[in-house]
């Protein structure tokens, strides 16, 4: 046997040790529900106690992946940021242009109907802080929806 002093701790049972006198290696499951059990179910659920302490199970895939994978996988996560930062850009971009552009609407309409007919404007008005309030409810209920996902 080796010396234990050579060897990182483990968590899990040591094989290498033998059992004496008969001793049975201890199972996560308690021995008087063990004693409860039918002989074929009480092998069942000690093997697969052992089973579950036989070792780390590992993907057979994981062994295939080489070094050119992982550099693909990263070159392609870089050019996913890349598209993604573009496409903010885009949008604030876009949001600024429809800002400006409502804005000058708005004054537009401004000057325009407020020498004319002043009912007129004043319903617009009312209708257009109407929309908006709308679509500030319904982004602010989004947001509020994405966030907790």
């Amino acid at each position: 046997m080796t010396d234990s002093t050579d060897q990182p701790q483990s968590n899990l049972p040591d094989k290498s040790q033998a059992k004496t006198d008969g001793e049975k290696e201890s199972s996560p499951i308690d021995p008087e529900v063990l004693d409860k059990l039918s002989p074929e179910l009480k092998k069942a659920v000690e093997s697969f106690s052992l089973q579950a302490f036989s070792g780390p199970v590992f993907n057979p895939i994981l062994k295939k992946i080489t070094e050119s994978h992982i550099d693909k996988t990263l070159d392609q996560a870089d050019k996913d940021s890349e598209r993604d930062f573009k496409d903010r850009q885009r949008g604030r971009i876009f949001a600024l242009l429809y800002g400006l552009i409502a804005a000058a609407l708005f004054v537009f309409v401004t000057i325009y109907l407020a020498g004319l007919d002043k009912d007129l404007y004043r319903d617009l008005l009312t209708k257009i802080i109407i929309f908006f309030g709308g679509s500030g409810i319904g982004y602010g209920v989004k947001a509020w929806r994405d966030r907790d996902e």
